[in-house]
């Protein structure tokens, strides 16, 4: 009997062990995407993070015309030089629009203090007070996306921001985030790279026309819809990735003296690993620029539609100006004659006063003027009788 008891309890125990070593995979999820915020989860300190129902924002033509500008690469740069075994990193500030060409880092891989500082300034934008300073690891994350693109510079849309600017904890506030356009790569294929690192915060934003990147201790992908200065609506994505991705983690990937302009030797530990041959390098250049021009493509086309997007709202807004003025035109037009009529309406009595002032005031001088002979006439009619009086007008009076 008590074996029989014992047999079930003994189920249930190790059941209830294995759930507290073991979570349900949306427990672990759900745990992971708090754990990857490293922001307050208040809902409304910054939009409903996870929630998978946003409604696609919006912007203006000209904010997406001018986005869609900096995705085009200018061509009038020249391409990042090699000093050493490290390539020029190049940084242009969306705001203030200062640009800097800088060697980030010193024999052991590390980012110089003089490095640092410019890229700081970069950062910092047009702020005065921007006291924070770049992470070494987001320069490092930066330099390897540079690489890899073989981009001529990359455009910093937003660096280190102030708290009050926020109003909620952010990466931004401790230069540990970047938002960043590659131009001549499309935004979607910056963030798949980027998500590739690990340990890693990657937003996408196709409305504001940005990537979002920032280093943090658990990785975490999202979508945001919204457009600029509307409210963030954050859609957790691929956390499967996240999590395998931070698995894989591997600092090497990150060390700058690994990105050599020449193909490295070949592994000791792998000896049937053959060294790279020139034919393996001219594929893969013919490959890079198929996808360049594929690129190319894309972006282009987006700016072209930016451009008419720019040129039809140009257009209504001319249109709607004239029918204001139309208007404007119309009602001033149906004003006068009823300010005609009420200025008539409304001077008949004035006119009528005016008539008998001058009336009155013709008697006036006529009376003046018949008076002598008036006193005249009256005179030579006394000498037959009185003068009319009002004691004489009335009867029964003497």
């Amino acid at each position: 009997m008590w074996s029989s008891i014992r047999l079930p309890a003994l189920l249930v125990a190790a059941l209830g062990l294995i759930l507290l070593l073991d979570p349900p995979v949306h427990a672990q999820e759900a745990e992971d995407v708090g754990a990857q915020a490293a922001e307050p989860a208040a809902r409304s300190y910054y939009g409903r993070r996870h929630d998978p129902e946003c409604r696609m924002g919006s912007a203006s033509p000209e904010y997406l015309l001018k986005m869609a500008k900096l995705r085009i690469p200018d061509e009038s740069l020249a391409e990042p030089r090699w000093v050493g075994p490290y390539r020029e990193l190049r940084l242009h500030a969306l705001h203030g629009g200062e640009r800097i060409s800088v060697v980030p880092f010193d024999e052991q891989g590390e980012v110089t203090a003089e490095a640092a500082e410019q890229i700081r300034s970069i950062f910092c934008g047009t702020r005065r007070r921007c006291e924070a300073s770049v992470d070494p690891r987001l320069v490092r994350l930066l330099y390897v996306i540079a690489f890899h693109f073989e981009a001529r510079e990359i455009v910093v849309v937003s660096g280190i921001r102030l708290p009050e600017e926020d109003g909620r904890t952010s990466n931004h506030h401790v230069g540990r985030a970047v938002d960043l356009i590659v131009p001549g790569v499309p935004n979607e294929e910056v963030a798949a790279y980027a998500r590739e690192f690990g340990r890693v915060g990657v937003g996408y934003y196709p409305v504001s026309g940005f990537v979002h990147l920032d280093v943090r201790d658990r990785s975490f992908f999202w979508r945001d819809p919204s457009g600029p200065g509307e409210t963030n609506c954050t859609q957790a994505i691929l956390p499967d990735v996240a999590r395998e991705v931070d698995e894989l983690y591997d600092a090497r990937f990150e060390d700058p003296r690994t990105w050599a302009p020449v193909p490295l030797p070949p592994d000791p530990e792998d000896p049937e690993a053959r060294p790279e041959r020139r034919a393996d390098r001219l594929d893969e250049l013919d490959d890079e620029a198929a996808v360049a021009a594929i690129f190319d493509g894309q972006l282009r086309d987006e700016l072209r539609v930016a451009e008419r997007e720019v040129s039809a709202a140009a257009t209504r807004r001319a249109a709607a100006a004239r029918r204001r003025a139309e208007r404007a035109e119309r009602q001033a037009a149906a004003a006068q004659p009823a300010a005609r009529d009420t200025a008539v309406v409304a001077g008949t009595p004035a006119e009528a006063t005016a008539e008998r002032r001058n009336g009155d005031s013709g008697e006036t001088q006529a009376s003046a003027d018949a008076g002598p002979q008036a006193a005249a006439a009256q005179d030579s009619s006394n000498t037959s009788s009185p003068p009319t009086t009002v004691a004489t007008a009335l009867p029964g009076t003497s």
